[in-house]
């Protein structure tokens, strides 16, 4: 580039520096008549953006965050996991994911949560429809659909335990409501069975009779736990066939392992009452009225000293003031 053109360039580019830093100074000087508005507004915006995420952070995120969290799992029961996992589909709207976060709402969701469900795949747009979803929604019916929302149509007035007792019947198992101890060879030959991983395979579609979905056997197994089955009591019973149940009582054992009837998760409302054994009086300082006590005997001293030390101090400086104007 000649050495002329250069020097024009460079003018120009400053010239053109030096206007916009003028209309910069005087965009600037006529806002400040405007400047307690403008700082108020700023202010409040940069309230607001702290405030959502805040809001975000503590409120929607927070399950999601401690789900993830191995320290916070490892410090917590099964309850509070499951409470934790309710809320987080309660904020954000979360779609179960039965693979990554072992979400456990197969396993302990009711008919309302079913039914939420449901309606998360039909009305919203936005809602994660997969696999884990599919796996969910069967085992809390015990039964495979291509559309839930028209099997609601049919099922919808019933109970969760009629669901799941009519699921058993495609595999040729009738059993009663409220269960009875004949049901219990049928269901233990349900869960020795060989296992269809539903989550993985997808609908078993009679690909094999003898192979039985995971899910089928799991509701076997709490129909059992719920009915207050006791495998020791039976095999020590039943010896004779408890040699040809082996598979299923061992399976039913290593269920158990995993979801007592203890932590009253995914109890069956035949087992409600059975489940009451397991409960263990509430202390004393549970009680609402005790912890008021209890906070008024340690609050009351504190707040009382420190009202006293106040006003000794405010005391004695007006006692100073006095002093000086004497």
């Amino acid at each position: 580039m000649p050495l002329h053109c250069a020097i024009l360039t460079f003018v120009t580019k400053g010239m053109l520096a030096i206007k916009v830093r003028e209309s910069l100074t005087e965009f600037i000087t006529n806002l400040r008549p405007y400047r307690r508005v403008l700082s108020a507004a700023s202010g409040l915006l940069l309230f607001g953006i702290g405030a959502f995420l805040a809001y975000w952070w503590f409120y929607i995120s927070a399950p999601v965050r401690h789900l993830a969290d191995r320290d916070w799992l490892a410090a917590h029961s099964s309850r509070a996991r499951w409470e934790e996992e309710q809320l987080s589909y309660r904020r954000s709207g979360a779609s179960p994911d039965l693979c990554f976060s072992g979400d456990r709402i197969n396993y302990y969701g009711d008919k309302q949560w079913l039914l939420w469900l449901i309606s998360q795949i039909t009305t919203n747009t936005n809602f994660r429809h997969c696999g884990c979803t599919e796996t969910a929604l069967s085992y809390m019916t015990n039964q495979e659909s291509k559309s839930w929302q028209e099997w609601l149509v049919t099922y919808k007035d019933k109970s969760q335990e009629e669901w799941i007792r009519e699921g058993f019947t495609k595999y040729g198992v009738m059993v009663h409501l409220p269960p009875q101890p004949e049901d219990t060879e049928l269901l233990l030959k349900l869960i020795g069975a060989k296992t269809w991983r539903t989550l993985w395979g997808g609908p078993q579609e009679k690909l094999d009779p003898e192979i039985i979905p995971d899910f089928v056997q799991y509701n076997a197994f709490r129909w059992l736990r719920d009915s207050g089955f006791d495998p020791v009591v039976y095999a020590t019973a039943n010896a004779a066939s408890a040699n040809a149940l082996a598979p299923g009582l061992i399976k039913y054992s290593k269920w158990l392992a995993l979801f007592p009837a203890r932590d009253e998760l995914g109890i069956l409302s035949f087992g409600k009452k059975s489940s009451e054994k397991h409960n263990r009086p509430q202390p004393k300082f549970k009680d609402p009225g005790f912890m008021v006590l209890v906070y008024t005997v340690i609050l009351g001293p504190l707040l009382l000293s420190g009202g006293l030390l106040v006003y000794s101090i405010r005391h004695k400086s007006v006692s100073s003031d006095n002093t000086d104007r004497t």
